[in-house]
């Protein structure tokens, strides 16, 4: 299920024909949400190593269950935000399953800045890239959500809104993990 990673970030129509196919919410979890989150986890802890030569475990550690509490906990909220605003804007409870496989393949992008982020010291032009999750979202609202026939103002709105949940949960969370553990740090 890994194969679909580099699929949507290449070639978005083709990845998302793929996961069109799935349907299977605990599959995609256990086998695309969880070895992408654990691997970019991990990235924050290595990450730690390479920005500073004077660095205890305690820190790479800490911020190895941040980045993980924040992308798990993000997938969540950022679906529940999706679903909220599916229902409000098209007047119809959206599938829990389809919205989550959405979300979850939508992170692939954010998943993909925040490796480079954490692995590439001082390049901080890296988060620009954040933005492609508005053109993954597109694609996935056209292709596995099928609103090609959505009108275009509804549409438009909901990518922003999901994009803007998708991208903006895990900076959150990251920050309130931040702000509330400082001895951390």
């Amino acid at each position: 299920m890994l194969s679909i990673f580099p699929s949507i970030l290449a070639t978005p129509e083709k990845g998302w024909e793929h996961a069109a196919k799935i349907t299977s919410k605990r599959a995609v979890l256990m086998r695309y949400a969880l070895p992408l989150i654990l691997i970019a986890s991990s990235c924050a802890f290595a990450g730690t190593f390479i920005a500073s030569d004077d660095v205890q475990w305690v820190t790479a550690v800490w911020r190895f269950i941040v980045m993980f509490i924040s992308l798990f906990m993000g997938i969540y909220l950022a679906d529940f935000c999706i679903r909220i605003s599916y229902r409000n804007l098209f007047k119809t409870k959206p599938d829990f399953t389809r919205t989550l496989i959405f979300t979850i393949f939508s992170y692939s992008g954010v998943i993909a800045v925040i490796i480079l982020d954490e692995l590439v010291e001082d390049m901080f032009f890296i988060s620009a890239f954040y933005l492609y999750t508005f053109y993954l979202v597109y694609e996935g609202c056209n292709i596995f959500l099928g609103m090609k026939d959505v009108p275009s103002d509804k549409k438009n709105l909901f990518i922003f809104l999901a994009s803007g949940a998708i991208i903006g949960w895990p900076v959150i969370l990251r920050g309130l993990l931040f702000v509330t553990m400082p001895g951390l740090k």
